[in-house]
């Protein structure tokens, strides 16, 4: 894709290839990346920014739900297997990407807090300046955490929606309207600290049972992931639940684009 610039003011303002509006304030337009809703391709893949990546549990899902995703976490990250950038979440210029993924520290809420007092204290919540800021942006987007978080108008994803060997409750806030699976009664018991019997579930958290099963039971057994660790497995959420998310989120993005005052003025 070309872009003609005039004294660096964009003419050609409308891509060519998905129809999706360009404008010089660098919210479409990358020099790494063209179009930011196609990728200068025409593919429809939007740039999502996974905010707190870790090991890219989420990012597998925003990917598999049509998405391009670059990773930011404050931590090294060495077996995030997409483009990343070590960074404080906060100082990211978001507004090069067309949505946001962000799951902050959850250590402040999660139930070991309720034996370990001082991990709210360790780790800093960070939800409400992250809300703050992408509202502030007006950015779509999806923030993740564990039940006790602080989320407004939360959905909550269980393994057991998807038939995954894990039930692993998770909160999900978005900006836009979201459809939810209806949760539906547990099968069988959590297994914590050991390998499960059979008909129970992993609880990937702690010391859980072995990595190849705990692995498996989260979706996250693919050959590529063997290099992944028993911490960062315990602080991956299930593929499975941001490609079902994002799947809505990337119609929502559609919508927005083809839809958006400045596309139907171009037309």
């Amino acid at each position: 894709m070309t872009l003609t610039t005039i004294d660096g003011e964009v003419v050609n303002a409308i891509c060519h290839l998905c129809g999706s509006p360009l404008t010089n304030g660098g919210h479409e337009i990358d020099d790494a990346y063209g179009c930011l809703y196609c990728g200068g391709e025409g593919l429809g893949n939007p740039l999502i920014v996974d905010l707190f990546c870790g090991a890219g549990g989420a990012s597998e899902g925003l990917v598999a739900a049509g998405f391009t995703v670059v990773g930011i976490d404050i931590k090294p990250q060495p077996n995030y297997p997409w483009q990343f950038y070590q960074s404080d979440a906060l100082d990211v210029d978001l507004m090069w990407f067309a949505a946001v993924w962000a799951s902050p520290p959850c250590q402040a809420f999660t139930q070991l807090n309720n034996r370990h007092k001082d991990l709210s204290k360790r780790y800093p919540d960070l939800i409400a300046p992250v809300r703050e800021l992408l509202q502030e942006l007006k950015m779509p987007y999806i923030m993740e955490n564990v039940p006790g978080a602080p989320l407004r108008e939360p959905i909550t994803l269980c393994g057991q929606m998807f038939d995954l060997g894990v039930y692993r409750h998770r909160l999900f806030e978005t900006s836009f309207p979201l459809q939810g699976h209806v949760h539906v009664k547990h099968q069988g018991r959590a297994a914590y600290g050991r390998i499960p019997k059979a008909g129970e579930k992993y609880t990937v958290t702690g010391h859980f049972g072995d990595l190849p099963g705990a692995k498996k039971a989260m979706g996250m057994d693919d050959p590529w992931r063997e290099n992944i660790t028993r911490r960062e497995l315990a602080e991956s959420i299930p593929p499975v639940y941001s490609e079902f998310l994002a799947s809505q989120l990337i119609k929502q993005i559609e919508h927005d684009v083809w839809n958006s005052p400045e596309r139907m003025d171009l037309l």
